[in-house]
């Protein structure tokens, strides 16, 4: 997958993704600022620049708390990088929806009921995320699940 940055102007990263402009492999800058959520349907590499924050989202269906990105089937090779999620939820991927070779890298969690989720996945690369003032709410409590048979690597997380 080739990462490319295209010159192009979207008001949310859900825009961006659901875009015919930006293909499987291009990269999302995100600014400083809040940013609302996207449910990931194509393999795309999201990038924080400066102090982007993802502060709002979707309803989980089951826990009903805000989501940050939830990955879909579709979104195999999808990175998310250098952002800072103020979302009980940050990182999903679907239920039942194996999502294959995600990276999820240098993103700093606040508050999270349950920071990272991988579940059925292989090949996610989770590294260098810090998980801060990590919380419990009838379950929950859990920085990064990793529900991976095929081998990842989940390393100098804090």
């Amino acid at each position: 997958m080739n990462s490319r940055v295209r010159a192009a102007s979207f008001v949310t990263v859900q825009e961006a993704i659901d875009s015919a402009l930006v293909e499987p492999g291009d990269r999302i800058l995100v600014g400083p600022g809040s940013s609302y959520r996207a449910v990931v349907s194509k393999p795309v590499h999201i990038q924080g620049v400066g102090r982007a924050t993802i502060a709002s989202g979707p309803l989980h269906p089951t826990a009903l708390l805000s989501q940050g990105f939830r990955l879909l089937e579709d979104s195999d090779g999808t990175t998310i990088s250098h952002l800072r999620f103020t979302v009980p939820f940050p990182v999903i991927n679907a239920s039942f929806e194996v999502v294959d070779d995600a990276t999820i890298a240098h993103n700093v969690l606040m508050n999270p009921v349950q920071g990272i989720t991988n579940w059925l996945g292989s090949r996610w690369t989770i590294t260098q995320n810090d998980v801060v003032d990590l919380r419990t709410r009838c379950g929950g409590g859990i920085a990064i699940l990793v529900g991976d048979y095929n081998g990842g690597v989940v390393s100098d997380n804090v």
